[in-house]
């Protein structure tokens, strides 16, 4: 695949009236990769693709579309692109390689799912033979349910480990250990 990259914005603005829209935008999506770019409504996304499309003028910023300027080159990018809206099922298997979570017109997070799940929890629960003192008071633990044995909390990503390690110590019969879904990753920049 060619190298470089589809799309790049660099602090792209955009305003209707006094209400912004866009608030410095930067979004890269490397060719040929499948790229997310998730936001609710008013976030922004849509005026974004329109001025990737050329059918919008920012206000600010840089744009390019497969190495083109999406109004002085419009014609000419219009015969290579597509758009696909958000709420189109596509083939089974297709994978969203990088994700952009836009907030209030600017990315607030981008990188694979890998990258952004490491910055989240890890749903873990786990059956043990006796219930580890002090569990609830461990760095990383957050939302700790206990059911008999079965103990049930949301993990920080970098003491997951040492989760583990005291459930193990505790006679562990079985542990599941699940990473944030997208849901969770978005719904992350929205809830705080």
């Amino acid at each position: 695949m060619p190298e470089g990259n589809a799309v790049l914005v660099h602090g792209l603005t955009k305003r209707f009236g006094h209400v912004p829209a866009l608030n410095g935008l930067d979004l890269e999506v490397r060719t040929g990769e499948v790229h997310g770019f998730l936001g609710p409504n008013g976030a922004g996304k849509t005026t974004a693709l329109r001025i990737m499309l050329g059918l919008l003028h920012g206000d600010t910023g840089k744009v390019e579309v497969l190495g083109g300027h999406p109004f002085r080159d419009a014609v000419a990018l219009h015969r290579r692109l597509a758009y696909v809206p958000g709420d189109v099922t596509l083939w089974p298997g297709l994978s969203c390689d990088r994700v952009t979570i836009i907030r209030d017109g600017r990315a607030v997070e981008s990188g694979t799912l890998a990258q952004l799940r490491h910055l989240t929890r890890t749903s873990v629960t786990a059956d043990l033979a006796a219930l580890p003192p002090g569990l609830g008071d461990l760095s990383g633990v957050h939302g700790l349910e206990v059911s008999g044995t079965r103990v049930s909390m949301e993990v920080d990503a970098d003491h997951l480990q040492t989760i583990i390690t005291a459930l193990t110590r505790a006679g562990l019969h079985g542990l599941t250990c699940q990473p944030p879904t997208l849901e969770q990753l978005f719904l992350r920049h929205y809830t705080s």
